[in-house]
């Protein structure tokens, strides 16, 4: 299974059309609504379970070199690839961060949108996360692209509290 960018490649079911500079990628569905999608994560699921390390990605839209790990899930690896987890997010981040903009992400995810942010800005990023499983991936996504990262154990809530609250 490959996606290049760019082109019209057409492979697992998947056609990558090319990105102009103001639309989102679109990845076309051929045949069923679900069932290249579901194809792409079931190959990911088996690709994760064999993987002897990470595995390391060009994102097929930014400059952005992504760590993609057991951890992530197959569905998570499957939209990275493709390029479209937080597509969106990336292309807001390109065209609004500039290089002294200090940045705050709340809720780190697989963090792409802190190694975009690291990498437009040339400054280190904080992220809040609550769930510190992420945090190792979370680096290693910002390391891989030249950046440095704060990463803050928390969770923001909408009402203030005093209890403790279980979170993974």
């Amino acid at each position: 299974m490959s996606f290049v960018a760019g082109s019209m490649r057409r492979e697992a079911g998947i056609r990558m059309l090319p990105r102009s500079s103001t639309s989102r990628a679109v990845v076309e569905r051929v045949g069923g609504v679900d069932d290249d999608e579901r194809a792409g994560v079931e190959v990911w699921a088996r690709l994760l379970h064999v993987l002897a390390a990470p595995l390391l990605i060009r994102h097929p839209f930014m400059p952005l070199t992504l760590e993609l790990a057991p951890l992530l899930g197959p569905r998570i690896a499957y939209l990275i690839s493709v390029g479209d987890y937080e597509l969106g997010d990336l292309e807001l981040l390109e065209r609004h961060v500039a290089v002294g903009d200090r940045v705050l992400e709340i809720g780190g995810g697989a963090g792409l949108t802190a190694a975009m942010s690291a990498l437009r800005s040339e400054q280190p990023v904080v992220v809040v996360e609550p769930d510190t499983r992420l945090f190792p991936l979370i680096r290693r996504q910002v390391e891989l692209n030249g950046g440095a990262v704060e990463l803050v154990h928390a969770a923001v809530l909408g009402e203030p509290t005093s209890a403790t609250l279980d979170f993974y």
